[in-house]
């Protein structure tokens, strides 16, 4: 793994380190990630809709999640190694609106600085909260 640049890209990266540090709860992270724009790689580019999306699929914790990134520049190489070469830029609100209710959210998977997982029940809560 390259070494990882210490500066936030983004408010949302900001955010993910506030969490960590216990300065902002949990689900105030959920909320920025709403309305936060994210680069969502995928094997396939839509034709019509978000829903012809095909994003990266894996297991974490017990639980299947796609791959997001706050940012398009930490997709890149990401995308290359796999075989996710077309990316969308959407919401998470958006994401929201085309994912299995059962799916979470891995963002950045190869940052250990600004990595983070959203679980399925931390993104129901949000859509209940924030709406789709």
């Amino acid at each position: 793994m390259p070494e990882e640049d210490e500066t936030p890209l983004t408010l949302f990266e900001s955010a993910i380190l506030e969490t960590k540090r216990g300065i902002l709860p949990f689900d105030e992270l959920a909320r920025a990630y709403w309305d936060t724009e994210l680069a969502v790689p995928s094997m396939k580019p839509a034709q019509e809709s978000l829903r012809d999306m095909e994003p990266a699929m894996f297991e974490v914790e017990n639980f299947p999640v796609i791959a997001v990134f706050s940012h398009e520049s930490r997709a890149a190489d990401f995308g290359r190694e796999t075989g996710t070469p077309y990316l969308f830029l959407v919401t998470g609100r958006q994401l929201a609106t085309v994912m299995d209710p059962r799916v979470g959210v891995i963002i950045n998977p190869r940052s250990q600085r600004f990595f983070a997982v959203l679980p399925p029940e931390a993104l129901a809560a949000a859509k209940r909260e924030f709406g789709a």
